[in-house]
């Protein structure tokens, strides 16, 4: 049997109604995994031991994770899947995540190396239908061990040609960056090389992981963008309920902060009363 961690991603000591409500329906639903709750060593955790008495911890240096850009490198280290080798598969889950029902072990036994919700050409702005590909990290399934191999090898399968031709994830100044150092790497031996994480103005390990390694490089194996949005959705929700036959995923994530008047529909609190997010 494959083991299975879910890691519950904190930052903060005091947790808003709706961050409490995805904490316990997070235990209630994905409770019989391994539950982890993941985040800086500054945090005082009473409030989610108060729902997660039998968590395990994985507690890193604060200035690790202060931001989303240091959170997102921190997710492209090696030191965070290493961490994790003893799983077959991880489950990360934000606060602002939901779940339906538990999945886990059905989509692990798809054969993905990672998966999220899909992602949209012009990702957040919910401007156009067109999707690019898989997957947005907030609520996404991740292989440690396949992801730690790629990070250990992926700089050397770069060509100059996936740097040039990358759209949305590389700025102009880390393609200039990433170039000069593919030069030097290449001529020297890689006796001079810095580490390509480094030279990326804003890494998204999302981003990464979901097109680069897995579209660009061929490393990383995700599902097509339609069978991700059966396991999870962020935007243009009511166009992929459609598309799936108005059936839920098996969770989602950023509820509030996109299409609320969506997920009012199908999320409720505790007394069973439509929640207030408008």
């Amino acid at each position: 049997m494959k083991k299975l961690g879910v890691l519950i991603s904190f930052y903060k000591d005091n947790l808003s109604a709706n961050e409490i409500l995805s904490l316990k329906r997070c235990v209630s639903i994905l409770g019989n995994h391994d539950l982890i709750l993941f985040g800086p060593d500054n945090v005082d955790l009473n409030i989610y031991f108060k729902y997660v008495p039998e968590a395990k911890t994985h507690l890193v240096p604060s200035h690790c994770l202060k931001g989303a850009d240091n959170y997102s490198k921190f997710l492209l280290s090696e030191d965070f899947y290493n961490f994790y080798k003893e799983y077959d598969f991880i489950l990360l889950y934000q606060l602002d995540c939901y779940v339906f029902r538990d999945e886990f072990n059905h989509w692990v036994s798809q054969n993905y190396d990672f998966i999220g919700s899909p992602f949209f050409e012009d990702f957040e702005r919910t401007t156009t239908n067109k999707l690019i590909g898989v997957g947005n990290g907030g609520f996404s399934l991740r292989s440690p061990i396949r992801i730690l191999e790629v990070l250990e090898n992926w700089e050397k399968k770069v060509t100059y040609k996936s740097i040039i031709k990358n759209k949305g994830i590389f700025e102009k100044k880390d393609k200039v960056r990433l170039i000069l150092q593919k030069f030097i790497s290449s001529c020297t031996g890689y006796k001079f090389h810095i580490p390509y994480i480094k030279l990326l103005n804003v890494p998204k390990d999302d981003l990464m992981i979901g097109l680069f390694f897995s579209k660009d490089l061929n490393l990383i194996r995700t599902p097509s963008p339609l069978e991700a949005s059966k396991f999870a959705m962020e935007t243009n929700c009511n166009y992929l309920y459609e598309l799936n036959g108005k059936v839920l995923p098996f969770g989602c994530h950023a509820w509030e902060k996109y299409e609320p008047n969506f997920w009012k529909n199908f999320i409720f609190n505790e007394s069973g009363d439509s929640l207030n997010i408008v």
